[in-house]
Formats: structure tokens, sequence, C-alpha cells
């Protein structure tokens, strides 16, 4: 596979090892601290947005909207070809080495691949949902569509703004204003102020609050402000490169969402709506046990990126300690809260979904497992190993999807919850085996306790 390979004579010396390593733990903790901070409100913002999502819509629209939202979830992974990653990954490559042309020319080039597939598919699901008795087509139909492109922009954006090291701006937006400005629209009708949102006019609501953000949001810097993009000069010399991984990118990204994706969709497929809602509320209040480690994942691809751009292995182990430390102890409280008061957290959203506990324990034990595995998968997707970790993700995901909906038909939600949390556990695991004998790197929280005991 071609690739940009790192640049040996930039390795640092033993005389600036040191004041590297200083540097480095400098911006880690001052950009840290804000990225913690908006992703510790995000975590509290995502749990109260989908909890007045869920007391603002009838049980049946909130099973429609879990359905609806993770069919978009997939759809914008696959329509985005890969950009996102490769924006994370190219990026900063380009900017290490001076050439604002390649920014520019991989940035507008990934805007209109993004654009393309997520309204390809949004128009391929309207098709679909008007065509088949097992799904819901018209105006609903078309909200979700509407839904995947501005979500398939405003992700991309996003990913271009975290690539020139902007974590605050590429994160607080969406991550922040927008989930509050949802949040506050839903609690109109879950505090009775007004009649509940019908599932269709939900999508055009978040559609239309999540467009307004990202315009603002791009306006913000010049490598995601729209004149900047037409007028600057750009080049595509290194598309071939960007392709090659991109399309390695494109598989991992689907591999590693396709499981807790699917399991929200056969569940809707197979069992009632009232299974369906009490899921995707099980699933969305276990992803805060994660949620730490994807901020800070955030945070170190495009220092991973430039660390291995200068071949400083030193630096990538610094990065990886401190996502350990960093996500370890707000996981393991996260999960323990859920261990002994899931049951009342799924209350909030509705009594009827308190059954699904212990779906939701299941759940939060793979993200817990996967925290404790450190940023496993973004060493090898920012260091030049994306094949490996796409073997790695490949038949974790294939025996989980194989065994995804015989599970449900038969255990019905704790068999989608087993699934979803064994894929997410497993890929961690053989992630730190491969970063571990591939790059003599170890990003797990084994590697603080031996560090520790010498």
């Amino acid at each position: 596979m071609a690739s940009i390979e790192p640049r040996s004579s930039d390795t640092p010396n033993d005389g600036t090892a040191a004041a590297t390593s200083e540097r480095l733990m400098h911006k880690l903790k001052h950009d840290g601290a804000g990225s913690l901070f908006v992703k510790v409100s995000s975590a509290g913002l995502s749990f109260f947005m989908f909890l007045a999502i869920a007391r603002g819509m009838s049980t049946e629209d909130y099973a429609l909207f879990g359905f609806g939202f993770s069919a978009a979830t997939l759809m914008v992974i696959a329509g985005s070809l890969g950009q996102r990653l490769g924006a994370v990954r190219f990026i900063p490559v380009h900017l290490e080495r001076g050439d604002m042309a390649g920014v520019y020319g991989f940035t507008r080039r990934g805007y209109r691949i993004v654009a393309l597939g997520s309204a390809t598919l949004g128009l391929a699901w309207i098709l679909i949902s008007n065509g088949l008795d097992q799904m819901t087509g018209g105006s609903y139909a078309v909200s979700v569509a509407i839904f995947t492109l501005v979500l398939g922009l405003a992700e991309y954006q996003a990913h271009v703004l975290r690539g020139h090291g902007k974590i605050i701006l590429a994160l607080a937006p969406r991550e922040v204003i927008w989930r509050a400005a949802v949040t506050a629209l839903f609690a109109l009708p879950a505090f009775g102020y007004m009649d509940l949102i019908a599932v269709d006019t939900g999508f055009y609501l978040i559609s239309g609050l999540l467009l307004g953000i990202a315009l603002l949001q791009g306006s913000r810097h010049a490598g995601t402000r729209p004149i900047t993009l037409w007028q600057a000069t750009s080049s595509t010399k290194d598309r071939a490169t960007w392709n090659a991984s991109a399309k390695v990118f494109w598989y991992i990204a689907l591999l590693r969402n396709s499981t807790p994706q699917m399991a929200v969709i056969i569940v809707g497929l197979l069992l009632v709506a009232e299974d369906t809602a009490a899921y995707f509320a099980a699933y969305r209040v276990s992803m805060l046990v994660g949620l730490v480690l994807v901020a800070a994942n955030m945070l170190a691809m495009p220092m991973l990126s430039g660390a291995h751009e200068r071949g400083d292995m030193d630096a990538v182990r610094t990065i990886c300690r401190f996502i350990t430390i960093f996500t370890a102890v707000p996981g393991v409280i996260f999960f323990l809260a859920f261990l002994f008061a899931g049951d009342v957290a799924l209350w909030l959203f509705s009594p009827e979904f308190v059954s699904a506990k212990w779906a939701l324990v299941l759940i939060a034990t793979g993200y817990l497992i996967k925290v404790l595995c450190g940023p496993d998968n973004m060493v090898l997707q920012m260091m030049g190993q994306e094949e490996k970790y796409l073997k790695v993700s490949l038949w974790i995901n294939a025996a989980a999807l194989l065994g995804l909906a015989p599970l449900v038909w038969f255990f019905g939600i704790m068999g989608a919850a087993f699934a979803t949390g064994f894929e997410i556990a497993a890929t961690g695991l053989l992630g730190v085996y491969f970063c571990r004998t591939t790059l003599e790197i170890d990003p797990s929280v084994m590697s603080l306790i031996k560090r520790r005991a010498t």
C-alpha cells in the first residue's frame, strides 16, 4: 500500500529528546484539559439530549428515531469513504512539511466526496424505505436522508479541524452547542409545554440546528472557511497515497461501527418497538464509559501522525501513557455507576426501559475493556499500520455480525448487547497485541503497571 514515510532525518537526538518530551507534555496537558472539559460536558449533554428526545416523543417514535439515527450513522461512515480519518492522518503530515497546497487540496476534495457519498446513500435509503413493507417511508425516510447529509458534512469538517490541531473548535460546536440546543428543544414537550414531537419533525429540527452550527463553525478557521478554500492554491498530487489509505480507513470505520449500529437495526427489524427503544437507550448510555477515550483519541490522532512523520517513537509512547491515565479513571467510574445504578439511568428515559439494565452493563463492559486498552487503534492507524488494524477488525466484526441476528432472535436485546460488547472488547485486545508485536509499543494500562513496577 502506498504511504507517506516518516522522515528519519527528523528523529530527535539525545540532546533534544528531553525538550521535545517536555513540549509535548505541555501541549497534551493544555489541550487535554480543554478536550476533557468539552468531552465531559458532551457526555452529560449526550445523556440529557437522548433523555429529552425519549421524553419528547412517544415510545414508538423513539424506536423509529433510534432506528433512523443508527442507519444515518452507518450511511455517514459509508458515504465518507475514509475521508474523515484521512483528514486527521494527512493534514498534519502536510502541515509538518509546510505544504499548504496539499492541505487545501485534500480538504476541498474531501468535502466533495463526503457530500456526494452521503447524498447518494440518503437517496438509496429513501427508495428502499418506500419499497419495503417492513420499513417506514414517506416524510420519515426523507428526514433521515437529510440528517445523513448534514451529519456527514459536519463530521468531516470536525475531522479537518482536528487535523489542524483545533480540538476545541472541532468538538465544542456539535458536542456541546448542538446537543444543548437539541436538549432545550425537546425539553419543551418533555415537560409538557407543547405536544410530543413526531419523529420526522424531530429529524428535520435537529438537522437544521446542526447545519446552522456547522456553517458558523466552518467560518471560524481558514482551513474550513469556504472563501479561503475556494481561493487558495491547492494540490492533489498525493491523491494516490490518500486514496490507498482512505480505502483502508473506510473499511476500518465501517467495521468498527457496523456491529453497534447494526445491532440497533436488527433489534428494530426483529423485535417490538418497546425493545428497540429500550436497547437504543441502553446503547447510548453505555457509550459514556468510552467517551473520554474518544476525546483523548481526537487529541492524540494528529499528534501521533506528526510524531510518526518525525520518526519520534519516544513521543508516541508519551502520548499513549498520557491517554491511558487520562481515560482509565473516568471509564471505571462510569462503569461502576451503571453496574450499581444502571436501572435508575434507564428509568429516567422511561420506566419501560429498566428491563434493559443488564444489556447496558454488557455493552459497558466492552467499552471498559476498550478504555483499558488505550489508544491502540489510533496508534496503528496513524503510524501506517492501517492494514493490520483492518485485519484485526475484519475477523472480529465478521464473527459478531454473523452471530448478531441469531443472538437477537433467541436472546432478544441481551443477544444484541453480547455481540456489541464482544466486538468492542475483542477489537481493543487484539489491537494491543498488534501494537506490541509490530511497533513494540504497549498503549494499554499494563504499560503503566509495568512502568511502576520497574
